[in-house]
């Protein structure tokens, strides 16, 4: 049945990485992996921002959707369309009927991503558009690949930080106790007072491995961000450098005269030199504050 093979809906808590892992499909399409089907391996994945395109803009959806359609005309079997967060779409009558009809031909390679939460909330109530996909449900990481997943991060990463393996597992050892006490804090039941008030059960607002990730690179940015402030380019150390040397060499000439034509020369160096290292602060200074 092609309205079920050719799309598929990956399920699962905010955070679990369900985005990062069709951004890893489509990474491992373009490297060529061979760990990739053959039928997949010539496909083009596109990003399909979904609240966007229900929002419409000035042409609204339809057109949005035609537009997307023909460029792709004649590369349908070729092209992949990830929807993020469908749940917005689905909500949306008009459009998630329009999203039925284009998917249920068949002439399309869909894959979408919705929390647990809002696939029983919102796309469940729609059984037809529910049929379309076939789900697949992504649990939250276990420490093995949470641990992968940041050490990739800190390997891919330009800032140039080093962590050891050692702080990555104490950042999962932490971020998981903390979870452990929010999921424990939000299943106590909500007194006769807070249920009379409507009060529910509070969802677990961390899972990993997007806690953990969160953790590492605001640590990262900090580190980097403090390595800035004391950074002071080679170039210009290079000249507070001569200006040194240029002033400790008239220093130790007390009798060292400006009427000589040396004498003027050395000066003239200073000078310059005090100049460009003024200007030079001065954009390090621009730079540091604009970051």
């Amino acid at each position: 049945d092609k309205s079920t093979t050719n799309h598929a809906l990956l399920v699962g808590p905010p955070g679990v990485g369900k985005t990062e892992i069709v951004k890893g499909f489509a990474q491992r399409i373009i490297e060529g992996k061979k760990d990739i089907p053959k039928s997949l391996r010539n496909k083009k994945v596109f990003l399909i921002n979904t609240a966007s395109l229900v929002q419409g803009g000035m042409f609204g959806y339809a057109d949005q959707m035609k537009f997307l359609l023909n460029r792709i005309k004649g590369h349908e079997e070729e092209a992949i369309l990830f929807f993020d967060e469908i749940h917005v779409a689905a909500q949306e009558k008009k459009l998630a009927d329009y999203l039925k009809q284009e998917l249920n031909r068949g002439r399309l390679h869909c894959i979408a991503a919705t929390t647990t939460e809002e696939y029983q909330k919102t796309i469940l109530k729609d059984k037809a558009f529910d049929r379309r996909f076939e789900k697949i449900y992504v649990p939250e990481m276990d420490d093995v690949n949470v641990k992968e997943v940041l050490q990739s991060i800190v390997k891919e990463t330009k800032k140039c930080v080093l962590v050891d393996d050692k702080v990555i597992d104490l950042i999962i050892e932490k971020t998981n106790e903390v979870m452990e006490k929010e999921r424990a804090k939000n299943k106590e039941k909500p007194s006769e007072d807070e249920k009379k008030e409507g009060k529910k059960e509070k969802a677990n607002p961390h899972h990993q491995p997007w806690f953990s990730v969160q953790v590492l690179t605001g640590a990262m940015n900090k580190v980097v961000s403090s390595a800035d402030t004391h950074y002071v380019p080679p170039a210009l150390t290079e000249k507070k450098s001569k200006l040194i040397s240029l002033l400790l060499s008239m220093n130790a000439n007390a009798d060292f005269r400006l009427t000589k034509e040396e004498g003027r020369n050395k000066l003239e160096k200073i000078k310059s030199l005090e100049e460009e290292i003024g200007e030079d602060e001065k954009k390090l200074k621009a730079k540091k504050n604009s970051n």
